[in-house]
């Protein structure tokens, strides 16, 4: 590579077409693949050419029409037969066209381009026999593997083709310690020189918010009632182990009858769903006092958190874990498992507990319940703790590991 002009990538956001489709596909890795492309786009070292595999195409177009602003495609000429062309371009602000390269016309711009960073899915198979540009891979964790009985056939068989496209030319890109170590101990034929950790960050949207009018209508939105209440943040699923969250809100409330405390829990109905349901009907006293608000817009989350008393995240294993740092960058203390990455991006600032240890999650609620002068301290260490995580640092390490593979 040529580092006296700009890096020419082919980055896939076929799960940012996924996510118009499916609320449920707007999880950690959809954020993930988002912050990244707009840090890289806004990087000058980096030519941006957007991908989507063919049977997303439609959908991430619709993506890329929301915001023109946000995406540039210059040096990737309109009038290339290997592009797409937005239908809505009369219509929006800019009048030029969008620019999506698919399956179909990859090999109009593979052999000039020096970067393919699949993102999720395996590589297209019209890579195969361009040895000139480099390949990457982000693998997030290794759950489907490790976990198989969370996961629906389909989504283990995707990742399991995802995993197997990685080939001895392949540079793999990992988001914790912890994963590189499941990828190589799974893999042994990769080499872990080739595995470059770059930690995540969470979206300058998590912030201590102040406006009490904004948190007030906030929680008005998602039929949450005045007072203090804990807040889980996760895909509804047996992996993220809410279960466990709402029996420690039970034991917590059986101990201390007079609290005047709710659960709120945070996100969109996932796999195996049903189960968490059945645990709040053995609870049925509690029934009232458990909100669940399902999916909610981007820019409610910080003063969801802002607004709570603590965070419980109990998930039993996380390739990063982007909800408490989420949680820590609003200021609010964290009780989390002790397991995977977890302890890598929560340190020592948060509550880490075994995932099934419900009495250990009660005894912390009931701990900073009781000491505001320790949730106070909790809550200015988790704000310190965000500022090593940001964006801007990750896009920086991504863009100097593609050029370190020149």
């Amino acid at each position: 590579m040529n580092l006296g002009r700009k890096l020419k990538l082919i980055y896939d956001i076929s799960v940012l077409g996924m996510g118009e489709v499916d609320h449920r596909s707007r999880t950690g890795i959809y954020r993930v693949i988002e912050n990244l492309l707009v840090g890289l786009q806004n990087n000058s070292k980096v030519n941006v050419i957007p991908f989507s595999h063919n049977q997303f195409a439609e959908y991430t177009l619709k993506y890329m029409e929301k915001d023109r602003n946000q995406f540039s495609v210059q040096g990737f000429p309109n009038h290339n037969p290997g592009v797409l062309k937005s239908t809505l371009g009369r219509l929006l602000p800019r009048k030029q066209d969008m620019a999506l390269l698919t399956e179909k016309t990859l090999t109009d711009v593979v052999e000039s381009s020096d970067i393919f960073h699949a993102t999720y899915l395996a590589f297209p198979q019209e890579l195969d026999g361009y040895k000139r540009i480099k390949k990457f891979i982000t693998i997030y964790d290794l759950i489907p593997i490790k976990f198989p009985e969370y996961f629906t056939d389909a989504h283990v068989d995707t990742f399991k083709k995802t995993i197997g496209s990685i080939t001895e030319d392949t540079f793999v890109f990992v988001i914790s310690h912890s994963t590189k170590n499941d990828l190589c101990n799974y893999r042994k034929d990769i080499n872990p020189d080739n595995v470059f950790v770059t930690h995540l960050a969470a979206s300058d949207l998590f912030y201590p918010v102040t406006d009490e009018e904004r948190k007030s209508a906030v929680k008005e939105k998602y039929g949450i009632p005045d007072g203090k209440y804990i807040l889980s943040l996760a895909t509804l699923e047996p992996r993220k182990n809410v279960e466990t969250t709402i029996k420690a809100f039970a034991e917590l409330i059986c101990h201390e009858k007079t609290i005047d405390l709710n659960l709120v829990l945070v996100g969109t109905k996932g796999w195996k769903f049903d189960s968490i349901f059945n645990s709040i009907v053995k609870e049925r006293d509690l029934a009232n006092r458990i909100i669940f608000t399902g999916y909610a817009d981007d820019e409610d989350l910080a003063p969801l958190y802002s607004s709570a008393l603590v965070f419980v995240y109990p998930s039993i294993y996380e390739g990063f874990g982007l909800p408490p740092l989420e949680a820590m960058q609003c200021g609010l203390p964290v009780i989390s498992s002790n397991t995977s990455s977890l302890p890598e991006v929560i340190g020592d600032v948060g509550i880490l507990v075994q995932p099934f240890d419900s009495k250990s999650i009660c005894q912390g609620i009931l701990d900073l319940l009781s000491d505001e002068r320790k949730r106070e301290m909790m809550s200015q260490k988790s704000i310190e703790r965000g500022k090593k995580f940001s964006w801007n640092k990750c896009v920086q390490e991504t863009v100097d590991i593609y050029n370190k593979v020149k």
